[in-house]
């Protein structure tokens, strides 16, 4: 299940955002109440390097 997040809160949260995306969370971003890019993690395979 996806979270809902505006603009703001990315800009303001986002290590916080990113680190539950990376933990797995799927998140989708408003701006001004528009759905704008959602953000899911990556998994092996994909475009994103192993650490």
């Amino acid at each position: 299940m996806s979270r809902t997040i505006t603009q703001r809160e990315l800009r303001n949260d986002s290590e916080v955002i990113l680190r539950e995306v990376q933990a797995g969370a799927a998140m989708i971003v408003t701006r001004t109440g528009c759905r704008s890019p959602s953000s899911a993690p990556c998994h092996s395979g994909d475009l994103c390097p192993e650490r």
